[in-house]
């Protein structure tokens, strides 16, 4: 799960361990990663964190190695990693938009092209793609991640694996 340390990741994370998930979470500081892995612990579940830079591939790629290392297939992704800031169309440069777009898009397909192959290949997964409600509009990367998500759903839905848009505030 990416982008787990505060906000809806974190509760997401936290339910899934609870349900007895071994839950993987990135965020950019370790922090918060170890107060969830605490959290988890007695249950019957666990969390494992893992602080990487998601705006960047070698930050994503260095997650996703980890990831495989620690638990070898994942049949749940949840993409939650992204940042909505408020910024006018005419004070972005084009590398605001970039960064914008490696973190808000580009990071989510990374990491969904890396998990999706095995959830196909045992015909049973879940592909969790979350968004603010800024995806209604032009905003950088998470519309399109929205975009993504829907054209996911329609082509892997004959291989029973699912994929969910969800909207946070």
């Amino acid at each position: 799960m990416t982008g787990a340390s505060r906000g809806i990741g974190a509760p997401i994370a936290l339910g899934l361990a609870r349900q007895g998930a071994q839950v993987s979470i990135s965020a950019r500081d370790s922090a918060p990663l170890g107060r969830l892995e605490s959290e988890a612990s007695g249950g019957p579940g666990r969390i494992r964190g893992f602080a990487a830079d998601m705006g960047n591939t070698s930050g994503v790629d260095d997650l996703l190695d980890w990831v495989e290392a620690e638990q070898g297939a994942v049949d749940i992704l949840v993409n939650n990693v992204g940042q909505s800031p408020s910024r006018n169309l005419l004070r972005m440069t084009d590398e605001d938009w970039e960064s914008l777009i490696r973190l808000n898009l580009l990071a989510a397909v990374h990491c969904t092209r890396r998990f999706l192959p095995h959830m196909r290949s045992q015909r049973w997964g879940r592909l969790v793609m979350i968004a603010s409600a800024a995806a209604k509009y032009p905003d950088a990367g998470k519309a399109a991640l929205v975009s993504v998500a829907k054209s996911l759903a329609r082509h892997c839905g004959q291989y029973d694996a699912l994929v969910t848009r969800c909207f946070r505030d």
